[in-house]
């Protein structure tokens, strides 16, 4: 649930490709292998120094939260 509220707090989204994540954060994030820190670390750099990368991902991931994670869907 925590990766849906930052999506839907426009925070761009990094996390790992386990469980259900890949499901949830679908495109709208940056996702790396369990355990792959070099990857974590490169990709956090990248959305840190990258400005117009973070707001992309920051809106995708915001529309993405609204439009499929919305508490009038869910709730039926």
């Amino acid at each position: 649930m925590s990766l849906v509220e930052a999506m839907a707090s426009r925070l761009p989204v990094l996390s790992t490709e386990s469980g259900s994540i890949p499901e949830v954060v679908g495109s709208a994030g940056i996702l790396v292998k369990p355990g792959d820190i070099e990857g974590m670390v490169r990709n956090l750099r990248k959305l840190a120094s990258n400005k117009v990368l973070a707001t992309k991902f920051a809106q995708s991931g915001y529309e993405r939260a609204k439009h499929s994670y919305d508490s009038r869907k869910v709730s039926k």
